[in-house]
Order: structure tokens, then C-alpha cells, then sequence
């Protein structure tokens, strides 16, 4: 009978180690899965449809855990009339607490990336002319996230894809510069072999681009571009590439292209990201940033919930089947489009390229990214001319002409 009783003794201390062990595992991922609410604090709160909301804006499996903590700590919230510490968190992008800076670099420095050998990004000035930088959007407790306590040392609450509050303060692991000069190009394992992927700036082609990418009428040259993020899920990752410069008239154009890798759900805030944001310094490098609200660029993964920002073709991955908001997993080919800086010349800007997983665990979301820099120039009958020329078509002697601006920008009006 001690001998029973001491066996079965054992196999409960056994089963209680293995069952304490991976729940601490997971309590350190995913530590609001254990957090219990004292009931008083949550008379009033709507169960029923708190559920309903969750799942009608894609919160499932083990990202539903997730959003019904935030409904509840939110109720809360607003009931006692609280305020969640956001000690640590870096809400100045310019208040970088790693030992690094975005470095002031000439304009039209490696924007497309050519002049960096390919391979995984480890370090933030790895990419010549570029920083690179990661966050975590998503909660982060320092009692139970130990990775993450010096980065955040008094947690992180509410951080979502639009207020980009874990962005960010780790070093790179998660984004690569890519090699497509293979006649075939780069075969990307999500996008599939349907569609490979080229460089679109840089000089000289690569055969097979052209072919591969007809809505893109300026060319495809170079052989680099780099991808933002992964299709890593569970880490609720973000990336973000930035560089600072001074705008003249020769790189008063601002051109990029990117291909966009979406595991499609939530609501506009919640779900992966790409966004382009523009900072104005003044004339001085070390000047007072502000935000530039015009230009600037934003994509949100499309759902139900939230329609991408800006039209696009979206398609599902491993097929030119067209994607709907309840696809799995969609990409879109390359799109081009322009900034035009010319209102900023003489002054200092930075540009900073963000994109984010979902900030609940379950959908990943990641970019590849070209640009180039140059003059804004108008052609009037074939010829350049400077943005700032007041006549560009002869008064004389001509019986009409053909007026182009950049890709990428538009509608425009002539006057």
C-alpha cells in the first residue's frame, strides 16, 4: 500500500512539473492568458457580446485569449478611471534607446540598395545609407517576459498597428536583403513560383524581369531589394527601415515599390501593417522632428473589418487568383509609387519605412522594398525640365504638346 500511495505520489508531483513547466513556458509568451479579473471589478461587462466582437473581427484559436484580455482590461479601465504606465515605451521614434542614431547621409545614398551584400540584417547600419531597427507590437509584461524586461521595463500595454508604441528598440533579426539576380529571380516560399521576384531600381536588368512585371512601364533595373519582417508567426514582430537626409533639387523625388505579404484579419489597428512616414527636421539635421502628414503612405491588411488605404490588386498566395477579405494568405505584385519632396528642399527629412505582424500572435505580415531618389522632372515634348520651371511648352511654333510628370504620382492638374 506505501508503495502505491508513494508511486502515485510521485506520478502527481511528475505530471504538476510538466504541467508547471509549459505553463510557464507559455505564461512567458503569452502571460495574459493566466490573468485573472476580480468579479467585482467586471460587474457591468458584456460577456456575450465581448465574445461576438472578438470573433467578428478574426480573433480566433489562441488570439482569442488575447482579445478578450483586452476587452475586459480596457472595461475596466474606463470604469476606476485608470491609466496604464507606459514607462519604457519608446512613443518617440527619435528616442532610440539603442546605442545607435539614424545617420545624416547625402541624398540618393544606396536607395536602392545595390551598393550592400545580400544576406540576413543583424545589425541596424548594416544596409550602407540605411538603419534598421525592430519592435514588438503586441502587451508585454516585465514579470513574466524576462527577454523583453530591459527593453520595456515596466511593460507595454495597448500597443497596436496604428499607434506603433514597441516600435522599437531591439536590434534586427528578423529582416534580410535579397539577391534576385538569378535568371529566374527570387522565389519567395509564401508568394510561390508563380511569382518571382526582381529588382526594380538600381542599373542594369536581369533577364526575365520586364516579362515577369508588365505594370511597371519605367523598367526593372538592379539586382537587390530588401524584405521588412518575416512570415514568422507567434512573435508579433516589427521592423522598420529609416535613413535621414537633406532635400535638394536633385533628389526631390522620391520613388518606391513594394510587394506586401498579408495573413489577412482584424480591424484596421490590430491587423499587420505597412506604413511610410515622413519627418520634417527643418534646416538644421539635429532640428525639432514633426510629423509630415502629406506625403506619406499607409496599408493596412484588408478584412472585413479594414480596406486597404490605398487601391490595390491583392492576390492569393501560389496562384493569380484574386484575393478576397477572406483569403488565407495574399500578396500583392509590385506597385510603384512617388514622394514628392520639392515643398522641403533646402531642409532635412527623414523617412521611415514601418511594417508589423498582427498584435495578437496569429498573422504575419511583411514587405519588400525598393526606392530610388532623384530630380522632380517634368518632360514637355520629350525634353526635361526642372518641377520649379514656370514654361515648359514652347509659345512658338508648336501645334501641341505631350506633358509627363513622375510615376507613381497623381491625379495632377496643369496650370
Amino acid at each position: 500500500m506505501k508503495t502505491t500511495k508513494l508511486f502515485v505520489a510521485l506520478l502527481v508531483l511528475s505530471l504538476l512539473a510538466i504541467f508547471q513547466t509549459g505553463r510557464a513556458q507559455q505564461f512567458e509568451i503569452h502571460p495574459i492568458y493566466y490573468t485573472i479579473f476580480d468579479e467585482d471589478s467586471l460587474s457591468g461587462f458584456n460577456e456575450t457580446e465581448a465574445r461576438a466582437l472578438a470573433i467578428y473581427e478574426g480573433s480566433l484559436g489562441s488570439e482569442f485569449k488575447i482579445k478578450m484580455y483586452r476587452l475586459k482590461r480596457e472595461f475596466i479601465n474606463q470604469k476606476y478611471g485608470l491609466v496604464t504606465a507606459k514607462t519604457g515605451v519608446n512613443n518617440n521614434y527619435f528616442s532610440n534607446p539603442l546605442p545607435v542614431s539614424t545617420p545624416v547621409v547625402p541624398g540618393c545614398v544606396n536607395e536602392d540598395f545595390e551598393a550592400s551584400t545580400a544576406g540576413p540584417i543583424t545589425t541596424t547600419n548594416q544596409i550602407a545609407g540605411w538603419t534598421v531597427v525592430e519592435g514588438y507590437n503586441g502587451d508585454v509584461f516585465s514579470s513574466s517576459a524576462p527577454s523583453l524586461t530591459a527593453v520595456f521595463p515596466n511593460g507595454l500595454s495597448g500597443a497596436n498597428s496604428c499607434n506603433l508604441l514597441g516600435c522599437c528598440p531591439l536590434p534586427p533579426s528578423h529582416s534580410q536583403l535579397i539577391d534576385c539576380s538569378a535568371p529566374g529571380g527570387y522565389i519567395d516560399n509564401t508568394i510561390g513560383a508563380q511569382y518571382p521576384i526582381f529588382s526594380v531600381f538600381g542599373t542594369g536588368t536581369v533577364a526575365g524581369a520586364a516579362a515577369s512585371n508588365t505594370d511597371i512601364t519605367q523598367g526593372m533595373f538592379g539586382t537587390k531589394v530588401i524584405r521588412l519582417n518575416d512570415p514568422v508567426t507567434q512573435d508579433r514582430s516589427m521592423a522598420k527601415l529609416s535613413k535621414t537626409f537633406s532635400v535638394s533639387a536633385s533628389n526631390a523625388l522620391f520613388q518606391f515599390a513594394f510587394i506586401s505579404v498579408f495573413a489577412p484579419n482584424h480591424n484596421c489597428c490590430e491587423a499587420g501593417a505597412f506604413q511610410i512616414k515622413l519627418y520634417d527636421h527643418g534646416p538644421a539635421a539635429n532640428g525639432t522632428p514633426t510629423i509630415i502628414t502629406c506625403p506619406s503612405f499607409s496599408v493596412s491588411a484588408p478584412s472585413s473589418q479594414c480596406t486597404q488605404t490605398v487601391p490595390m490588386t491583392y492576390y492569393n498566395v501560389n496562384s493569380w487568383t484574386p484575393a478576397t477579405v477572406n483569403s488565407a494568405i495574399i500578396y500583392n505584385p509590385w506597385k510603384l509609387s512617388s514622394m514628392d519632396m520639392t515643398p522641403y528642399i533646402g531642409k532635412y527629412i527623414t523617412i521611415e519605412v514601418l511594417v508589423s505582424d498582427c498584435n495578437q500572435g496569429g498573422h504575419f505580415g511583411y514587405v519588400y522594398f525598393d526606392a530610388q531618389c532623384g530630380p522632380m522632372t517634368v518632360y514637355g515634348n520629350g525634353n526635361p525640365y526642372d518641377a520649379g520651371t514656370n514654361v515648359i511648352v514652347p509659345t512658338c511654333g508648336a501645334a501641341g504638346a505631350t506633358i509627363c510628370a513622375a510615376d507613381g504620382l497623381g491625379p495632377y492638374s496643369w496650370a
